[in-house]
């Protein structure tokens, strides 16, 4: 498979152009707003790009190589293109290619951020600088750029409104029309910048029929569709969990779902909940800033621990993936759907039992891949969970090791050879999951595993979505 960032060459040209000149302020929003969501490589090339341009603005026709762009942002290739794809997916700049024989050149063109005032008011933005910098630093953040005037209440306003000063004759206004529209026609070609968000893991309209009782305002609840959207993308956030988000946060007065109070609960819940997969990293983990190095790293330790490929790949496919997302994969996989009996059960047990999420997609793995259900049965699911719970289950490894001991003791409980005097009345007791009659289990073979990560990547479940 072709990397995209492979089509990109050292020895292809560039330049620069910009939709509009940066002032001082813009430079501050970028530093203080833009450059924790984007990260410090991707501003080092917006500022690098910026200063280029400032420098070449007299020579319309100046072009530079990629490979004098590179050492001078001290990048490779791969760790560039991602920087520049974040630089367009936020709408700092546009990219441009047309092919020149065996090169192609590239037109960047750079965009003016958002005002400091708009980028608060944008809920997308906004939510992705308060989940970088946390709520203390982002209130800090919102007061410094908020424009206050310092007057006392015995000022009376007076100013003056745009027909009290300026009159167009109706000779200019028959005239000047014309020109005008024309000129405005020309402006029209700079498209705002629009955000595509993936809905292909929220099912909207199992959502929105949650809400059918609650009389509240529909219109409102498709203007919050994109916040709604992003607040899945960004915390996993399912349909069921954000039908209660929703529910504490309408005002049944007005029936209008409160937006600051929205996202106060679910940045709480999300940011305030103990962190639930904490593993005693030592001080080679912690210094590994590449995602594929801590995936490496994860992988190693989890080889080295005894754990079979296939039991790896469980794990690692566990980690990372909200458990109703994961269930949706899995039954996708296996050509069924989720029904609602099923949703209900996943939720139940999220809330119920304080699992991980991750020991929550072992569990699901177990039923529906391993043990070969075709569904999640919810009698099943909660005494496995229950027994979990009580057993201090936190780490997908350690329910895979549960599953291990489980089925050694059923195994040896079969072999033992049956002894016909009467009981001493003392008895040992297994979990009622486990005493159900021996059920076929199905290996995962590496190929069933492989096809089933991958359509946890195709609904959104990577662990390497870079961030």
């Amino acid at each position: 498979m072709v990397n995209p960032w492979e089509q990109l060459q050292p020895k292809d040209s560039y330049s620069v152009q910009a939709a509009g000149s940066l002032s001082n302020l813009d430079i501050q929003v970028l530093t203080f707003l833009y450059q924790p969501i984007i990260g410090i490589e991707a501003y080092s090339l917006m500022m690098t790009l910026l200063a280029e341009h400032e420098l070449s603005e007299a020579d319309s026709d100046h072009a530079a190589l990629h490979s004098e762009l590179l050492n001078q942002v001290n990048l490779g290739l791969p760790d560039f293109f991602n920087a520049r794809v974040r630089l367009e997916g936020i709408g700092l700049i546009r990219t441009f290619v047309k092919e020149i024989f065996d090169r192609r050149h590239m037109l960047y063109v750079i965009q003016r951020p958002l005002s400091a005032s708009d980028f608060f008011k944008d809920d997308i933005l906004s939510l992705f600088l308060l989940d970088c910098v946390g709520e203390k630093k982002f209130k800090k953040l919102a007061e410094t750029f908020r424009t206050t005037l310092v007057m006392d209440d015995s000022y009376t306003e007076t100013t003056k409104k745009f027909v009290d000063a300026y009159r167009l004759s109706d000779r200019l206004l028959a005239g000047g029309r014309e020109l005008a529209n024309q000129v405005k026609e020309k402006f029209a070609d700079d498209k705002p910048f629009d955000r595509d968000i993936d809905t292909g893991t929220f099912d909207w309209q199992f959502f929105t029929s949650m809400l059918d009782g609650l009389y509240i305002d529909k219109k409102q609840l498709d203007e919050l569709r994109e916040v709604i959207l992003t607040f899945h993308s960004l915390y996993g956030v399912d349909e069921i969990q954000m039908q209660q988000y929703v529910m504490r946060s309408v005002d049944y007065v007005t029936n209008r779902v409160q937006i600051n109070q929205l996202k106060h609960l679910i940045y709480t819940a999300y940011h305030g909940k103990t962190v639930q997969h904490t593993r005693q990293a030592d001080k080679t983990e912690q210094a590994l800033t590449s995602p594929e190095e801590k995936k490496t790293y994860r992988y190693n330790s989890l080889k080295l621990d005894g754990f079979t490929e296939g039991e790896i790949n469980v794990i690692l496919s566990s980690e990372g993936s909200p458990p109703m997302l994961y269930l949706k994969a899995i039954k996708k996989q296996k050509k069924g759907f989720v029904t609602d009996n099923e949703r209900w059960t996943v939720e139940n047990i999220r809330k119920q039992s304080a699992l991980p999420d991750a020991v929550i997609n072992v569990m699901i793995h177990y039923i529906l891949v391993v043990q070969n259900n075709a569904s999640l049965n919810q009698k099943l699911a909660n005494a496995i969970a229950n027994d979990w719970a009580q057993d201090g289950i936190r780490a997908p490894e350690d329910a895979i090791r549960k599953v291990q001991k489980m089925a050694e003791d059923k195994r040896k409980k079969n072999a033992a050879p049956k002894r016909q005097y009467k009981s001493s009345g003392r008895k040992e007791t297994l979990p009622e999951w486990a005493k159900q009659a021996p059920k076929k289990e199905t290996p995962v073979s590496s190929e069933e595993q492989k096809a089933l990560n991958e359509k946890l990547e195709r609904l959104g479940l990577s662990r390497e979505d870079g961030d």
